[in-house]
This record gives C-alpha cells, structure tokens and sequence, in this order.
C-alpha cells in the first residue's frame, strides 16, 4: 500500500475546515450544531 501524502489528523482538520468554510460563505455556520429532531425524541421520552 502506498504511503499516505499526509497524516490523518491533518486530512481530517481540513476536511473540518472545509466544511466551516462552505457553512459560512451558505450563512449557516452557526446551524452545524443543530439536533433537528432533538426537541421531538425528549418530549416522546426516547433515549438517544
């Protein structure tokens, strides 16, 4: 197997910056974090 051009957690944090990059120039950088369906599974009394 060939040697990876660079170290995995270096791939992964520009991946992650990536992705924080295209969320802010789209204006939902601050939505990342969301649980969409949060709110409905604690009212209905389901674990995660």
């Amino acid at each position: 197997m060939a040697k990876p051009t660079m170290p995995r957690f270096l791939y992964m944090m520009l991946g992650n910056i990536g992705w924080r990059v295209q969320a802010l120039r789209n204006g939902v950088l601050t939505k990342l974090g969301d649980e969409p369906f949060a709110a409905d599974a604690e009212a209905d009394g389901e674990a995660r």
